[in-house]
């Protein structure tokens, strides 16, 4: 009788425990980095909407939708890690499209490069400089989409890998196409 009383009170946290495991990470796939000053406008396809994972289901609200990036050997992609995660960003669906058949969804982030500074963890954006600084030791950012789950689970995609070369440009060069008019609309 006791062993059935346990059972009854995991069983929920079972349930919750279970909401990542019923489908693969998605999938994601670089299509574009606009490197105008901040943020940087990061575009890639999906093969499923990340932002209808969970809809609908039962105890299952998303408390967040964020692609994270980190620049560690080992990177980590849990809430507890963002302090060591240097660029993050709201996820956005622009499209989708069928392509061989297949929904394919392409999603757009602001992505804000920042440092922690003080010890009460407070965030600072960093200028094209400091971006350019610290991404210079390295020649790609491994980033994923995070999905925050009610109760603190945590649903990610694959790894994407973004060459550091697509987000250095220096503020005078920055400066230089925006008085030329070079930078597109989206990029303005």
């Amino acid at each position: 009788m006791k062993n059935i009383y346990h059972l009854i009170r995991l069983l929920p946290t079972l349930l919750l425990a279970a909401g990542c495991d019923s489908h693969p990470p998605p999938r994601l796939q670089l299509v574009d980095v606009v490197n105008a000053p901040h943020p940087y406008e990061v575009y890639f396809d999906a093969d499923v909407n990340v932002l209808e994972l969970h809809e609908g289901k039962r105890y299952q609200s998303v408390t967040s939708r964020m692609f994270v990036c980190s620049l560690e050997k080992e990177p980590a992609f849990e809430p507890e890690s963002d302090s060591r995660s240097p660029a993050r960003g709201l996820v956005e669906l622009v499209g989708e499209r069928v392509d061989g058949g297949k929904k394919v969804f392409r999603f757009k982030t602001r992505l804000l490069f920042d440092k922690v500074i003080g010890p009460g963890q407070m965030h600072s954006i960093m200028s094209n400089d400091e971006v350019n600084a610290l991404l210079a030791p390295h020649s790609r950012i491994a980033c994923k989409v995070r999905v925050l789950v009610f109760l603190g689970h945590v649903c990610l995609s694959e790894m994407l890998y973004i060459p550091t070369s697509l987000f250095k440009l220096s503020s005078d060069e920055s400066s230089q196409r925006r008085q030329a008019g070079s930078l597109a609309p989206g990029e303005r």
